[in-house]
């Protein structure tokens, strides 16, 4: 059971889809950027802090990032999932990105008066109870210990996503409209006119980064070439679902999958073998063990996930706008 902790807008999913765009260079008053304070990543008394950014006036400091930096990187790698960025470098810049979309956010909520008040966070945790069945308060707070998640940490983090959900309804979701032709369109596109979506059987071996690198994914992928035991070696070796029947993850659409993964899937016949296939998680290896059709209720499905695909991309590109606004009447200084 995993309880909210507070990273930024819109938590782990979303964080990193809108961070593209550069800091303003408009001049700001100069600030002292060091002081001392105390980061929970690094032993108390080493650290020499620093501002690595200022939004209004308001700096975000260097501990501030490297908190959230750590705190994200262990929640992705619960999830196996992997930073899409190259250095350590790079990280820094896209989480500084998503602190200041946060705190230009905030700074609107404020302004516009959407805080949220006590009583709607008391709801607010009341909802979050029952979801995870929970009857009490203290069973709450004893999960939240467990976590290492502090009450008060706890509560303002319930309050901050409130109120960004607030401005995502008000500012953001109402602009987005989804034209069922462009659902239709991208369906027969997607499927060669009135062609129902082909299934494809599938076992895969996937290994996680960093823990695997490319060398040992080759000598790997030498040996599935060489013993032509997909299933043995996929039980054995395989860090994806599935692990015990061989890495079958049964008929598939391979639009149901990550690009990386859907378009050399959807090349493939019966009993081929993919080359391997690296994305920033980890590395591939396909094997297609069948074929077929889908039925009206598959290609109903398959329009339903099509309209979906389409509204996070109208959504994210909204919202990429209505960040772009803010910042653009913002004064923001980055020095990282």
């Amino acid at each position: 059971m995993h309880f909210w902790r507070q990273y930024s807008l819109s938590a782990i999913a979303i964080i990193f889809l809108f961070c593209s765009w550069q800091a303003s260079s408009a001049d700001q008053p100069s600030i002292e950027n060091k002081t001392q304070v105390e980061s929970p990543s690094q032993n108390r008394g080493d650290l020499v802090d620093r501002v690595v950014a200022v939004v209004k006036g308001e700096p975000i400091l260097y501990s501030e990032l490297q908190e959230t930096k750590m705190l994200l990187l262990a929640e992705m790698k619960k999830n196996n999932q992997v930073l899409d960025a190259s250095t350590p470098k790079e990280q820094d810049r896209k989480i500084l990105e998503q602190l200041i979309n946060d705190k230009l956010i905030a700074e609107e909520v404020k302004r516009l008066g959407m805080t949220v008040d006590e009583a709607a966070v008391d709801n607010g945790i009341k909802s979050i109870m029952q979801q995870n069945g929970l009857q009490t308060i203290e069973q709450l707070q004893a999960a939240l210990r467990a976590e290492g998640i502090a009450w008060p940490e706890f509560r303002e983090g319930v309050r901050k996503q409130m109120e960004q959900s607030n401005f995502m309804g008000r500012f953001v979701r109402p602009k987005v409209r989804i034209d069922p032709e462009d659902v239709e369109r991208a369906f027969q596109s997607q499927n060669s006119g009135d062609q129902l979506p082909q299934q494809l059987h599938v076992r895969m071996i996937f290994k996680k980064k960093p823990a695997t690198k490319r060398p040992e994914m080759l000598k790997l992928y030498e040996r599935l070439k060489k013993d032509k035991a997909f299933e043995k070696i996929a039980r054995e070796t395989t860090d994806g679902p599935a692990q015990s029947e061989g890495g079958d993850i049964g008929f598939v659409m391979p639009s149901d999958l990550q690009k990386e993964l859907s378009e050399p899937l959807s090349r493939m016949n019966v009993g081929d073998i993919s080359e391997i296939i690296e994305t920033s998680e980890g590395f591939y290896v396909l094997k297609c063990l069948g074929k077929r059709n889908g039925e009206v209720a598959d290609a109903n499905i398959e329009k339903e996930k099509i309209k979906e695909k389409l509204f996070r991309e109208e959504l994210n590109r909204v919202f990429e706008s209505t960040l772009r606004t803010l910042r653009e009447k913002s004064n923001i200084r980055v020095n990282l």
